[in-house]
């Protein structure tokens, strides 16, 4: 089973190649960003806003298939940018 991976920023130039080589790797990638790359992209490109909770617990749901609280849990987690803390949903 292929791991789930979010890439944020996804259009911008580090986030893009981050996403091209988490593909080439063998990684399910979900690209995040408000405006769509250009050209063509290996990864599934979805358009939101990460100062948007509402949208984002609807994107988490989607790639995870986690319950409405864990989707609730990562959305607060990435909002306040705590990469380290322990409030990741398990």
């Amino acid at each position: 089973m292929s791991m789930n991976i979010l890439v944020t920023g996804a259009s911008g130039g580090m986030g893009f190649s981050t996403c091209q080589q988490l593909v080439a790797s063998g990684y399910t990638v979900y690209g995040l960003d408000r405006q769509e790359p250009d050209g063509s992209y290996p990864f599934r490109f979805l358009r939101a806003d990460t100062t948007d909770s509402a949208l984002l617990a609807v994107v988490f749901k989607r790639i995870s298939h986690t319950t409405q609280s864990s989707a609730d849990r990562t959305t607060e987690c990435i909002q306040q940018s705590i990469a380290t803390s322990p409030c990741w949903p398990t």
